[in-house]
């Protein structure tokens, strides 16, 4: 298949796996290629967040002092936001799998988007975001774990646990997500990782834990609080 083919694949989520491993070699061969493939990410990344000018507006003062990673997370945030609100505003009271089912969507990759030469490891955990990105999920966690016995870093954590999440791995994607200091650490992911846990707990149907990481995003100036509490109100 032809280049544009597998860039059309790709984007489409179409892509199988003989594809997906033409395209990885094409971006490791062609400089010029890999070039205009991640322009083209990005702009498509740019394109879906300023469909959402509004809320996008809503947060310029908060990002105005933030690095362009942070930015990017934020704006990944509010993303989520919008995915679930249409869908919400017709339902009715709902049991933790159909809620679970409701608010999930995996977390955008905006480590690849913000900055891809900021840090090697992140640089060289490419076919990691690759896989993610392509929603094959269960490479993607294979290969961030094998990332991840040479490098720790937030990003890759955070990652990992979200390919086994989505996945449908709720009960090691929580043990991942717990077993790192994310406070300590003072990740951007730190907020972020609780929402998740508290949908992964809905997932397993642990409401109590669930409840008590999303009062957490709740109570915090994330731009997941208001979705956080929109949860919590379903869960009452």
């Amino acid at each position: 298949m032809n280049k544009e083919g597998l860039v059309e694949k790709y984007f489409s989520g179409q892509l199988t796996q003989d594809e997906f491993q033409d395209l990885q070699k094409l971006l490791n061969s062609d400089e010029d290629f890999s070039r205009e493939f991640f322009a083209e990410v990005e702009i498509s990344q740019t394109i879906a967040t300023k469909n959402h000018q509004p809320l996008k507006e809503r947060f310029r003062k908060l990002d105005q002092d933030r690095s362009s990673k942070t930015r990017w997370i934020t704006y990944a945030a509010v993303l989520i936001g919008l995915l679930v609100l249409s869908f919400l505003f017709y339902q009715n009271r709902m049991g933790e799998q159909d809620l679970y089912s409701a608010y999930f969507e995996p977390y955008p990759d905006v480590i690849n988007l913000s900055n891809r030469s900021e840090d090697g490891a992140q640089n060289s955990a490419s076919q990691a975001f690759l896989y993610y990105n392509a929603g094959d999920f269960e490479q993607a966690a294979k290969a961030f774990q094998k990332h991840l016995e040479s490098n720790r870093s937030a990003s890759l954590n955070f990652y990992y646990g979200m390919s086994l999440l989505a996945n449908g791995d709720a009960e090691q994607a929580i043990e991942v997500f717990q077993n790192y200091s994310w406070k300590e650490s003072k990740s951007d992911f730190t907020e972020v990782v609780h929402w998740y846990l508290g949908l992964a707990y809905l997932k397993i149907k642990d409401t109590a834990s669930s409840r008590l990481y999303l009062e957490q995003v709740a109570q915090s100036d994330h731009p997941l609080k208001e979705r956080a509490t929109q949860l919590l109100e379903e869960l009452d």
